[in-house]
């Protein structure tokens, strides 16, 4: 019983140092607001014809806070707060991931009971294959941080398609290093290079060429800690998208492996 009320102090402790403050969206509060922003970035991706300004993108992301009662500043200031909280912040994202699920299982189930066939394949598809949320810990894993990936072409791989890698790296002092990369079937490279705005999601855009069959897509983030502890990488995409001629030269200071 002695050692019963030593641990009390302990544990209260241990339960305030974790306890999210008044004007913070709380936890759980956050995680479904956090997947309908996903949903509606999505959303937005699928239909950039129709959203083509910001204006637009930026009344259906409004949309989401009235549903959610909550406004812009409330939503930066929590974001701030967790960003600052990574331990908790991991939590978040992983119900998130999980509410996600959640809400495609039930698409899927409707989906089979109405007689359709849900697609993982198109004109648009996420081809991302690892974890979308990714934590750091300079303990467990050093001071260099490297995320990297290598996919080969499938059969829905075309010439000619648009490829956007995109992430949001939590607290870091200091731009990251990204590279995406394409193998042509012929030998021949492309790659992109950018460099990450800290506290910013960031995308960076490869254009396969049209007149060349893919082989494989690659690329990596490259990132130092120095006075961090840990960096938490978030809202990882691979977004494929099929060959548009309205921008597919759009794609500054693309270069080729020589």
């Amino acid at each position: 019983m002695k050692r019963l009320w030593l641990l009390i102090p302990v544990l209260l402790v241990a339960l305030s140092c974790r306890q999210t403050p008044d004007y913070v969206i709380q936890e759980d509060d956050m995680a479904e607001l956090l997947a309908d922003i996903q949903v509606a970035n999505a959303v937005v991706e699928l239909n950039l014809d129709y959203y083509n300004n910001d204006s637009l993108k930026k009344v259906v992301k409004q949309s989401v806070f009235a549903r959610h009662n909550v406004t812009q500043e409330q939503f930066d200031t929590s974001l701030m707060w967790y960003g600052h909280n990574l331990d908790i912040y991991k939590d978040i994202y992983e119900n998130v991931t999980n509410i996600l699920e959640n809400r495609q299982k039930e698409v899927q189930q409707e989906a089979r009971k109405a007689g359709q066939q849900l697609v993982a394949t198109g004109d648009s598809v996420d081809i991302w294959n690892g974890s979308h949320n990714l934590l750091f810990d300079k303990r467990q894993n050093g001071e260099i941080i490297q995320l990297a990936f290598s996919l080969s072409s499938d059969n829905d791989s075309r010439p000619g398609d648009r490829y956007v890698w995109k992430l949001d790296a939590k607290n870091t002092r200091q731009p990251a290093d990204l590279l995406i990369g394409i193998d042509y079937k012929d030998g021949t490279s492309e790659y992109q290079t950018k460099s990450t705005t800290p506290e910013y999601a960031t995308e960076v855009i490869l254009q396969a060429d049209s007149t060349k069959l893919p082989d494989r897509i690659y690329g990596y983030l490259l990132y130092r800690m120095k006075t961090e502890t840990s960096v938490f990488v978030n809202e990882i995409s691979l977004t494929r998208t099929r060959l548009n001629k309205e921008n597919y030269t759009s794609h500054p200071y693309q270069k080729k492996w020589k």
